[in-house]
């Protein structure tokens, strides 16, 4: 009866009645889920089993339907003479067109450090604006990667990411060592086609958010927050997790500051900048929100990412970007980093909506 709840919310099954009375009163639900669930069931007590029901079927607010789902599908050729080429070597998929951006699948050799002889198979997704836009970034939730198998009773082999943000500094996602040449074209691994000489590659997708072009950022802000880092270089030798912050600044009657934080990409091969705004808000202060849009960037660089409409709250006060930029991209030409002085200026301009205070009403449980 609850289909689709049961998924968004993420609950083993329950009964309707324990549904309501358990997960419904607890506080889990939104204002909006929980007012709909009441009126479902009320409509459903006074019409009895008519069809056509005023708020049926139950419907719940969700970020789900503003995602876009993808697959990409690709066949690599003569993969025996692949295995072969050197190190490095790269094939790609047909380009498939989603939310304005190109994307690929990149199957590339690859070994590990002083182990050339044995090569892996690199499996990466790689995303692309036109090369005059660098402006753009665009937010996966979560990628499947899979190399399909051709045997029934053999499971495919599989790799997962989440939350991977790309951008014109990060375009490409993956996996360096998803599978050993050796135990691809092993004929009873269930992937290699030895009459065809070829493997299937898929790459299954969730875009969350696409920004580019017509999503440019106002020309005006509220105001903005700069952030000097200075000694980046002893910054960047920290253990991962390790942050910086910057001056509060008040907008709008709230306090903000910025984070600086020391992550890692996908194979935590390279650290990378996390980058984000928080909303210093004293967590004895009653259930607030604020919607804002903000533009991140590096002063003295070209590299920036716009994000719009987001809602800061007493539950999600932190919002940014986990891999804004490589270490290494910041010592580029054009990346920001003073390397006499050894530092990065970090600028977010933001746009504040006015002000939004809200307490979930539920009284309507009693």
């Amino acid at each position: 009866m609850i289909g689709s709840a049961l998924f968004k919310i993420r609950l083993p099954l329950l009964a309707h009645n324990e549904f309501t009375v358990q997960i419904v009163s607890s506080g889990i639900l939104i204002v909006e889920e929980v007012v709909g669930i009441e009126q479902y069931n009320s409509q459903s007590k006074m019409c009895g089993s008519c069809e056509g029901l005023l708020y049926g079927p139950l419907q719940f607010p969700s970020h789900w339907r503003n995602l876009t789902f993808g697959t990409i599908v690709m066949d690599i050729e003569k993969v025996s003479e692949f295995a072969r080429e050197k190190v490095g070597s790269r094939r790609f998929s047909k380009t498939v067109q989603i939310r304005g951006l190109s994307w690929n699948i990149v199957a590339k050799i690859e070994a590990k450090i002083g182990k050339t002889d044995e090569k892996l198979l690199g499996f990466y997704i790689k995303c692309a604006a036109p090369k005059e836009e660098k402006n753009w970034n665009c937010e996966c939730s979560a990628a499947t990667f899979r190399i399909v198998s051709r045997i029934f009773d053999v499971q495919n082999s599989t790799g997962r990411l989440f939350g991977k943000i790309f951008n014109h500094t990060a375009d490409q996602a993956g996996f360096t060592d998803f599978i050993s040449f050796a135990e691809l074209l092993y004929p009873d691994s269930g992937f290699y086609n030895r009459d065809e000489d070829k493997v299937t590659l898929t790459v299954d997708f969730i875009l969350k958010n696409a920004e580019m072009g017509q999503f440019s950022a106002p020309k005006t802000s509220d105001k903005t927050i700069f952030m000097e880092i200075e000694k980046v270089f002893e910054f960047f030798c920290e253990i991962i997790g390790s942050e910086r912050k910057s001056e509060t600044v008040h907008i709008k009657g709230l306090p903000w500051k910025i984070i600086a934080k020391i992550n890692a990409d996908n194979q935590e091969i390279e650290k990378t900048l996390g980058f984000y705004l928080f909303c210093v808000v004293p967590k004895e202060t009653p259930i607030w929100s604020r919607k804002c849009s903000a533009t991140f960037r590096i002063v003295s660089g070209d590299h920036r990412i716009w994000f719009e409409g987001r809602t800061f709250s007493n539950e999600k006060p932190i919002q940014g970007f986990d891999n804004f930029v490589r270490f290494s991209y910041l010592q580029m030409d054009g990346g920001g980093y003073d390397m006499e002085e050894d530092k990065v200026t970090l600028a977010i301009d933001i746009y504040v909506d006015d002000e939004k205070r809200e307490r979930p009403d539920n009284s309507i449980f009693g």
